[in-house]
């Protein structure tokens, strides 16, 4: 996980001016305890929404440029990890 969040690290530094927080989330979000017990695997949400935005709130929108950067983002993360060298211990023991 640890290479993972470096990706994301090194990543978004290319889509946002200021990079985000790390934050656990299992307790909010339900399906990550199920992923995490019953297949055994962490994982990882992307945020592209601004606190302005007022997501969940009832007068909530989400900007169509933010959906375009999440697009991107995800994309060179997927590229970047894809560029790893398969069985390289990139991740911290643990």
């Amino acid at each position: 996980m640890d290479a993972v969040l470096k990706t994301l690290a090194d990543n978004e530094s290319r889509y946002l001016p200021k990079l985000a927080e790390v934050v656990g989330m299992g307790s909010t979000v339900p399906i990550v305890t199920i992923f995490r017990d019953v297949l055994g695997v962490d994982m990882v949400f992307l945020s592209f929404s601004t606190a302005d935005e007022n997501i969940h709130a009832p007068n909530e929108f989400y900007r169509p440029a933010r959906f375009r950067l999440g697009l991107q983002a995800w994309a060179g993360v997927w590229r970047r990890l894809s560029q790893q060298q398969p069985g390289t211990k990139t991740e911290s023991a643990g």
